[in-house]
């Protein structure tokens, strides 16, 4: 499997691209915040390793994992995966923000106008579909936002998400951040063996290494 990233230049969130390998159908997961868009940068990813887009999957509505949607689907048509509860956020993201905060001033520095993609897809809770020759299972996460989802990849070797729970403390804080349902469903499962893709960027080696 081929896993690449960009990594925003604002609150530094991790944009992965993911595909089966080189020359392949790929995922873009959570393109997040740059001035005037990640666009460019994902682009020369993709490029780097011929690859060719065809979904992007928002790990949650808040603006450092969605910022580029938009545009990156503009420049490269594709559908683009969310959470009913989250939806709203693509062409509202202060609904989930403080007025007045660092995000708004981001917004307005950089006279984004917000509105949904073309083609969007709601995701289904425990559901599994494919996309680019891999298995997508989806897993509602709710506390972050109230849309929030992990995505488990080819039966959960491998998980996207986003600013959630972290592997260091999931025993201690499981139901601080995330259902309960959720906490049922994960246990049991091999943490040893499972990586977590999320961020920001200082979590990447901790993360992705721990297999």
């Amino acid at each position: 499997m081929l896993i690449d990233r960009v990594v925003a230049a604002y609150f530094e969130t991790n944009c992965w691209i993911m595909a089966t390998g080189a020359g392949q159908e790929a995922i873009i997961v959570d393109p997040g915040i740059g001035k005037p868009n990640l666009v460019k940068s994902i682009v020369e990813k993709v490029q780097e390793h011929n690859l060719k887009p065809v979904a992007v999957l928002i790990t949650h509505g808040h603006l450092d994992h969605m910022f580029s949607v938009l545009p990156l689907t503009k420049e490269i048509p594709m559908r683009t995966y969310i959470t009913g509860s989250d939806r709203f956020l693509l062409s509202d993201p202060m609904g989930a923000l403080d007025r007045g905060g660092v995000s708004q001033q981001l917004i307005s520095a950089f006279g984004s106008n917000f509105k949904e993609p073309d083609d969007v897809v709601e995701l289904e809770d425990f559901s599994h579909f494919e996309i680019a020759g891999l298995d997508i299972g989806p897993i509602f996460a709710p506390g972050h936002t109230k849309g929030s989802v992990v995505f488990t990849v080819n039966d959960e070797q491998l998980n996207f998400r986003g600013c959630s729970i972290c592997w260091w403390d999931w025993k201690d804080r499981f139901t601080n951040w995330i259902s309960r349902r959720y906490a049922q469903n994960l246990t049991g499962k091999n943490f040893d063996t499972t990586r977590w893709l999320k961020c920001p960027t200082w979590a990447w080696w901790a993360n992705y290494n721990r297999h």
